[in-house]
């Protein structure tokens, strides 16, 4: 192929491409977007949907498992007390069943408005995953006005100054605190 571009998502991305045999042909990082129309703050109030005063700590996968974080978030349910929740979207009814106590999961949802409301009632969103080309969920919160705590691994980090939140090494969730 003579004329081709390249188009990751993010420069994480454009920099692995740089050590595959794609590095040939030029690169050219166009980030994704998001509708700002939906994924915007919103005055949600905790009490109307039953989490009262907690601390509201979100998680967003359409699969969750070990590589999006799943395990980390169970280990950090157990550092924390319980005046914080923890809510995970996009787990499966058998993971659902299986949470512990201070983790409320939901089915993964197709509804972005009401997703969105998720984000604005939360009030950090922490990605843990360790395989993202551009950490899209972690662009949404941000857009609903939430800070968000992401891995240094992928391309989470380009998305995240001290302005909107923290970068924290892969694994050592002990540096949350």
């Amino acid at each position: 192929v003579k004329n081709m571009t390249i188009v990751p998502v993010s420069n994480w991305l454009a920099n692995e491409l740089k050590h595959s045999f794609l590095n040939k042909y030029p690169i050219k990082v166009i980030h994704n977007g998001i509708n700002l129309d939906i994924f915007c703050p919103q005055e949600i109030h905790k009490k109307k949907i039953g989490l009262d005063d907690k601390f509201v700590i979100l998680g967003v996968a359409s699969n969750w498992e070990k590589r999006k974080g799943l395990n980390d978030f169970i280990h950090l349910r157990t550092l924390l007390p319980s005046e914080y929740i923890i809510i995970l979207i996009g787990l499966s009814e058998r993971q659902i069943k299986k949470m512990p106590k201070g983790i409320i999961g939901i089915r993964r949802t197709n509804n972005v408005q009401e997703l969105a409301k998720y984000y604005s009632v939360s009030d950090v969103y922490i990605n843990f995953s360790v395989e993202e080309t551009f950490g899209m969920t972690t662009c949404e919160s941000l857009a609903c006005g939430t800070p968000v705590i992401v891995y240094d691994k992928t391309a989470c980090p380009e998305l995240v100054n001290s302005s909107c939140g923290k970068v924290v090494e892969a694994g050592n969730i002990e540096l949350l605190f």
